[in-house]
């Protein structure tokens, strides 16, 4: 497991670490793919697998042990966006809407959430999951709303 945080003005971000029979393993779980960054909460080896078929340029069939949140970037002329990635060949069936402005996936969800009603960044709410969850951990890394890596 793992926990992706992220908020519409001030980025994303993530934890670098999976757990297996309460062994934690660190691990990446993102990619950038063209203009799209692409991050994997749950089974560090569904994600692994959709990434590498995605990469490939090949069709990647549904799967329900992994939530996979793809994120494009903001301009000058388009906001931060972000959706999740069920099936199908990458890009395609992408539908990018932002109904609040910030979410979370994986099993630091609730502390992350709980974080941004206290008005955190995604790099705080990352931070206080890995404190709280024993499924979070590992080095954390982030993306402000531009696509520009932030030193956490």
């Amino acid at each position: 497991m793992t926990v992706v945080a992220w908020h519409k003005e001030m980025g994303v971000a993530m934890d670098s670490q999976a757990t297996r029979a309460d062994i934690a393993i660190p691990c990446t779980k993102w990619m950038m793919h063209g203009e799209y960054l692409l991050a994997g909460a749950g089974s560090a080896d569904t994600v692994s697998m959709v990434f590498k078929l995605i990469e490939e340029e090949r069709e990647v069939f549904p799967f329900e042990d992994a939530t996979i949140a793809v994120f494009r970037f903001a301009t000058k002329d388009k906001p931060f966006e972000a959706t999740e990635f069920k099936s199908g060949k990458f890009p395609d069936n992408l539908s990018f809407t932002v109904n609040s402005p910030f979410n979370a996936i994986g099993a630091g969800t609730p502390y992350a959430m709980a974080a941004f009603n206290l008005q955190k960044t995604p790099i705080e709410a990352v931070r206080l999951a890995n404190k709280l969850s024993t499924s979070c951990g590992g080095e954390i890394v982030a993306f402000d709303q531009y696509g520009e890596r932030v030193v956490c």
